[in-house]
Formats: structure tokens, C-alpha cells, sequence
């Protein structure tokens, strides 16, 4: 990964950064998404939490429940973002 993938990645993206913890943590999200793909009940849910946070040995479960809530958090941050900007053409096509 040093050797390799890294400078390949910073010949795009020079300040590029990669830890073990990035592979873990996306690993998790995406093994939930799989999981509850087609069956995302109250039951499931709860059984992959579980098993997440097994899989993760995370001790405390608000550890892994905030492995799993990444990606909702993601999404209000972007939204933010383009509603920010929206407001923000919305000021300068005003003025």
C-alpha cells in the first residue's frame, strides 16, 4: 500500500492521506449495506448492529452506531451544502 497505491494516489491527489481505520470503518458501513440490502426491518437492523459490532470488537455499541449512522450524517452535511449555496446565488442574483 505504501510502496504502491499511495503514490499512485498522490500523483492526483497530493496530500492524500490512508489509514488502516479508513479500510475497517468502510468495511463495516458497507457490510450493513449488504446485509439489510432488500431487508432493512427493525429485527434486521438490530442483528446486523450486533453483529457489527462483533465483527469490529467494538465494546461499547455507541461505538458501532456511529459507524452506522456515517452515512446520514454525510448526506445532511451535503445537503447543507447545497442549500447554502442555493441561498447564497439566491443573495447574489437579489443584489
Amino acid at each position: 500500500m505504501t510502496d504502491y497505491l499511495i503514490p499512485e494516489v498522490r500523483k492526483t491527489i497530493p496530500n492524500f492521506s490512508f489509514k488502516f481505520h479508513d479500510l475497517r470503518a468502510s468495511y463495516g458501513v458497507n457490510w450493513v449495506d449488504a446485509v439489510l440490502q432488500g431487508e432493512d426491518t427493525h429485527q434486521r437492523y438490530n442483528w446486523a448492529r450486533d453483529q457489527l459490532r462483533k465483527l469490529l470488537w467494538h465494546a461499547n455499541a455507541t461505538t458501532t452506531d456511529r459507524y452506522l449512522q456515517y452515512r446520514q450524517h454525510m448526506h445532511q452535511l451535503e445537503q447543507a451544502d447545497v442549500d447554502w449555496n442555493l441561498h447564497l446565488l439566491e443573495l447574489i442574483r437579489s443584489a
